[in-house]
């Protein structure tokens, strides 16, 4: 019972803490206008989170297990099947990018809330090192073939990643989902094509 009541007040410090960022931006929230949102004494929330960036990794985290989840998915498709389809494999991908995209909304809202940040930045770079690697691993376990020049991934991971920021800052919501799924369908379209292509000279 004791533990189902630290998940629900650190629950509620996470979503006051959403609301707060997504208000003011992080670097002008204060942990004490955090606690005024959730109830929650300034002293308890030094209990569940020792510093006001703690929380904010704490709540961008989703971002990151998805990327593992899809790269998790990918790979095991490939070890599963001898050639499974790239049109497959793309189409997963995609389907979970759209689908981490569309539901960590408010989180990339806080994220672009503070551009020139350095939780931004350091956000950004990691989330693009991770869909990076994961893009490397994907093309090479599937191709069998290896990409020495690695930029070709870290451009791939930055355009996507960048990409979709700037819809979620700019496409009204009425539009956002409609435009999201077509920035990732075009991403990944034609993507064997275009790897393999690097390959015939």
């Amino acid at each position: 019972m004791a533990q189902v009541l630290k998940e629900e007040i650190k629950n509620r410090i996470i979503e006051s803490g959403i609301n707060c960022f997504m208000a003011n931006g992080f670097q002008k929230t204060t942990m004490k206008e955090i606690s005024e949102d959730s109830g929650i004494s300034v002293g308890n929330l030094y209990r569940y989170f020792p510093n006001k960036r703690s929380l904010y990794d704490e709540i961008i985290k989703p971002f990151y297990l998805g990327i593992e989840l899809m790269t998790k998915e990918v790979h095991a498709t490939i070890e599963q099947e001898e050639k499974p389809d790239i049109d497959f494999l793309t189409s997963r991908a995609y389907k979970r990018l759209f689908e981490l995209f569309q539901n960590q909304r408010r989180i990339a809202g806080i994220v672009i809330r503070d551009p020139g940040s350095l939780e931004f930045h350091e956000t950004m770079s990691t989330f693009i090192n991770m869909l990076s690697a994961s893009l490397k691993v994907s093309f090479e376990m599937y191709t069998q073939k290896q990409m020495h020049d690695e930029i070709f991934y870290r451009a791939f991971a930055n355009s996507i990643v960048y990409g979709f920021i700037s819809i979620v800052a700019s496409v009204p919501e009425a539009k956002l989902n409609e435009s999201l799924e077509n920035f990732i369908k075009f991403s990944f379209g034609m993507i064997k094509e275009r790897y393999m292509s690097l390959f015939d000279k």
